[in-house]
């Protein structure tokens, strides 16, 4: 009976997040990296990753993910929109792809150090099959990419 109810703990840590930690110390150049950009921010959930530190808040409710190197350099952001809020023609990109009969169910900006600014829409069709698309700001096709 305790391996079942030991089991079914471990479980439900991995399944919330309940049992993940955050980062003991956080660089102080990180911290005011942050600080700079968000100064209004203060719910943030630090995750340390091999070489960055990245940040996960929401900004007027939509879920952003910004990371930084251990000098407190940015490094990407990634930002939750609704489709409504896209641009013109990255929509127009989508709908004329051969994508655009698809159900667009997430959409995320990608700002990533030293790169133009991507947009990936993650699709499902009426068998259920996703995938990720991704446009330029330019709303031109770029590539696609499976999910499960």
């Amino acid at each position: 009976m305790k391996n079942i109810a030991a089991s079914l703990l471990i479980f439900f840590c991995i399944i919330t997040g309940a049992c993940t930690a955050q980062p003991k110390s956080i660089p102080p150049e990180v911290l005011t990296a942050f600080k700079m950009k968000y100064p209004a921010i203060t719910n943030v959930k630090w995750v340390q990753e091999t070489n960055s530190y990245a940040a996960n808040f929401y900004v007027y409710g939509q879920p952003c993910n910004i990371k930084y190197n251990r000098k407190g350099e940015w490094l990407e952001q990634t930002k939750k929109l609704s489709f409504g809020d896209l641009r013109d023609n990255v929509k127009n990109g989508f709908s004329q792809s051969k994508f655009g009969s698809w159900y667009a169910q997430e959409v995320n900006t990608i700002e990533e150090k030293d790169k133009e600014v991507q947009y990936r829409i993650l699709i499902r069709n009426a068998e259920k099959q996703k995938k990720y698309i991704y446009f330029d700001s330019k709303g031109q096709f770029k590539k696609e990419v499976l999910t499960m």
